[in-house]
């Protein structure tokens, strides 16, 4: 390893890593290193996936409703079901773009996955009835935002977590 490597930061991506990474064309490789991914192993990025959501679901729920509410859920039992369904449409859909779509996220900025999850969130509302969002259809947009962000920073946490990622 060159002393300049070293000195580099090990997820900055220079042109050369990119073409790597992009002519390996593998779905769960391209995730991982544009973040999409937060585990290589995928089981356990499945786990972590739904534990993120889960809690972060649970922070922007608790904010809403304690600054101003736009969503109601009825109990508790009704919000995990709905944490479930959302990560598992989430996990199918995300990974069926990556693999076929990754191009044209990249030059989106992510914003077919902001499109993804404002429609999964809609999903969830029409799916399981203790679960609304009040008012109206901007609601829907104002909690996927912010979901997105209070995610972005836990995940970020995760994937430079030495505990979480086993060394990598």
């Amino acid at each position: 390893m060159k002393k300049h490597d070293q000195d580099q930061d090990p997820n900055d991506l220079d042109e050369e890593k990119l073409k790597q990474i992009l002519s390996e064309k593998t779905p769960l490789k391209i995730g991982y290193h544009f973040g999409y991914i937060l585990h290589p192993n995928f089981g356990m990025h499945i786990l972590l996936t739904f534990l993120l959501n889960l809690l972060v679901g649970g922070v922007v729920t608790g904010l809403f409703i304690a600054v101003y509410p736009i969503i109601h859920i009825e109990n508790l039992t009704a919000f995990f079901f709905g944490i479930i369904l959302f990560t598992m449409m989430e996990l199918v859909i995300k990974m069926i773009m990556i693999a076929y779509l990754w191009r044209i996220i990249i030059q989106t900025f992510g914003l077919l996955f902001f499109i993804l999850n404002v429609g999964l969130f809609y999903v969830m509302d029409l799916m399981i009835e203790p679960i609304h969002f009040l008012y109206d259809a901007s609601n829907i947009f104002v909690f996927t935002l912010s979901f997105m962000v209070v995610r972005l920073l836990f995940s970020l946490y995760i994937r430079k977590s030495q505990f979480i990622q086993g060394g990598i």
